[in-house]
């Protein structure tokens, strides 16, 4: 039912030409059975655009998600630690295709791990961000503002 749910709202999305905001979490048995299954369905959606929000798979999945033209956005459990596989996703992901969100209120970013988060805390992401591309905080701030406003329309 889920599915059929999924590809009701993507429908809409299309005729309507809005851009989709996914979230995907997986499970510690499949962790990437969720994207997976996710992709499987839109690779029928040609033309759709989009965001997978609150990402936390590999390089391979994130590549997949940037073949369909979507962004992929990070929360604060890029600041939790050194997970290698997010790290290599941030290296590799061009600036142009990343966006940042908090999930509020969870997944609070370093150093207020623990509490409610709030959008203010946004700017922890962009901190670890512009740290694991080695760009300034600046750069990665204008990007990541100017994707949000390209994907929005606004």
């Amino acid at each position: 039912m889920q599915k059929e749910i999924f590809v009701k709202q993507l429908n809409i999305a299309k005729a309507l030409d809005l851009p989709i905001i996914l979230h995907c979490r997986g499970n510690k048995e499949e962790p990437l059975k969720a994207y997976e299954e996710m992709l499987d369905i839109l690779k029928n959606y040609s033309g759709l655009t989009g965001v997978i929000h609150c990402f936390e798979a590999d390089w391979k999945i994130a590549e997949q998600f940037l073949r369909l033209n979507f962004l992929i956005s990070f929360t604060g459990i890029i600041t939790f630690g050194d997970d290698e596989k997010i790290k290599e996703v941030i290296k590799k992901i061009p600036l142009d295709k990343i966006l940042t969100d908090t999930d509020c209120p969870y997944l609070t970013p370093k150093p207020f791990r623990g509490k409610r988060n709030e959008p203010l805390y946004v700017k922890y992401i962009i901190q670890k961000i512009a740290e694991i591309k080695q760009i300034s905080f600046k750069k990665a701030d204008q990007a990541t503002t100017q994707n949000a406003m390209r994907l929005f329309k606004i």
